[in-house]
């Protein structure tokens, strides 16, 4: 399998780029691609039609390519997959929880290949992040691969978008289904955020809203630890945007636990809009930004991870935004350090919510504040 990462700046010159790779030892069939916001998008579709080559992908909050985090780009992996081992799919979602949305698209991938995998997509500032995961694990007899996550708007929480080379869609899902016995996928989801203080109950919540914590009133008690944040107006409801930095560490009956970001609150009811489904009756705690260290562990976790997956063609990797915003320039080291470790090409992006398989269990579900890095390769 051939593979091409390209970034640009403006239409004609990705345009330009698209058809300068195009070769008669290389035409792309298919192409992953990660939008900024303010890039025109929208306009890019028809390049890749007219190249014939089949698009999945999302908005950003940020643009990965192979050892940089870019802004204002629309980045892309250019492969030349076998069209029988791949199906692109959109749809919309017929509800804010979308759980019907994971149900339809594996029921899809179940009729397409034997042992399907799935690169996925989501948009929609209000949809419950991880509805389409729980959607298609419900159904699954047997563990398939799960990648990809949540578009973002440059932490707007405005308008997010998926799109294929077709169309784009505020309100849905794109994804990419490949056949796993011609493609390999597999992956790793990381994050490291370490919690402090006591644990809390979540004593009212409404799908990924959180109205009560302890009895009282959420955004109260979260004010109370982070007070000092400077926050930014999101739109015109009385919502504000919260730096995706300062999760919940939610701890689960059998042991295990996972983060869920905090995107946006309510001053009107001084609730808390969470990246994912909160269940009333959770016990979690609240997680402060991290340090290097965070870098440093997800850097060995993903190079332990390479000595049993060392063969690829190409990486796609989803970090969240909460994890630039705590990190800075420390983000950067840690994409700059994982490209280094295979030095393939790369493309990805800074996202409201990632999907993976953890090392805990190896099962793939949605995680907040956490790197998502998966692999492609033609057997």
């Amino acid at each position: 399998m051939n593979v091409i990462s390209i970034s640009a700046t403006s239409i004609e010159q990705l345009a330009s780029q698209i058809k300068s790779v195009i070769h008669h030892q290389f035409q792309p069939t298919i192409a992953i691609g990660f939008s900024s916001p303010d890039f025109p998008f929208e306009d890019s579709l028809s390049i890749f039609r007219e190249n014939h080559i089949e698009l999945i992908g999302c908005t950003t909050s940020g643009e990965i390519l192979d050892n940089a985090i870019l802004s204002n780009t629309f980045s892309v992996l250019l492969m030349d997959f076998n069209r029988s081992y791949f199906k692109t799919v959109q749809f919309e979602h017929t509800d804010v929880e979308a759980y019907s949305s994971g149900e339809k698209l594996y029921e899809i991938a179940d009729q397409t290949f034997q042992n399907p995998g799935i690169i996925l997509f989501i948009s929609g500032v209000r949809v419950v992040g991880d509805g389409p995961v729980e959607g298609i694990r419900k159904n699954i007899t047997r563990e398939i691969p799960i990648y990809g996550g949540l578009a973002g708007d440059n932490i707007q929480h405005n308008n997010t978008c998926t799109f294929t080379h077709e169309s784009v869609s505020n309100f849905g899902v794109s994804a990419l289904i490949l056949d796993t016995d011609k493609i390999q996928m597999k992956g790793l989801a990381v994050s490291g955020w370490k919690p402090l203080g006591k644990t809390h109950t979540v004593t009212k919540a409404d799908k990924n809203i959180i109205y009560e914590i302890d009895g009282l009133p959420a955004l109260d008690l979260f004010l109370n630890y982070f007070g000092n944040i400077e926050y930014k107006l999101a739109n015109n409801d009385g919502l504000y945007t919260i730096p995706g930095q300062y999760p919940l560490k939610i701890f689960q009956n059998d042991g295990t636990s996972y983060l869920r970001s905090l995107l946006i609150y309510d001053t009107e009811n001084r609730a808390l809009l969470a990246a994912g489904k909160i269940n009333t009756g959770v016990n979690f705690k609240f997680c402060p930004p991290p340090d290097i260290s965070v870098v440093d562990d997800t850097v060995r976790q993903f190079q332990e991870f390479s000595e049993t997956f060392s063969d690829i063609d190409a990486l796609v990797m989803v970090s969240c935004k909460g994890r630039h915003t705590s990190l800075g320039p420390m983000l950067e080291d840690e994409v700059k350090f994982i490209h280094e470790i295979w030095n393939v090409p790369m493309a990805g992006f800074l996202s409201n919510g990632e999907i993976g398989n953890s090392a805990i269990n190896g099962d793939c579900a949605f995680h907040n504040v956490t790197c998502s890095l998966f692999s492609l390769k033609a057997m």
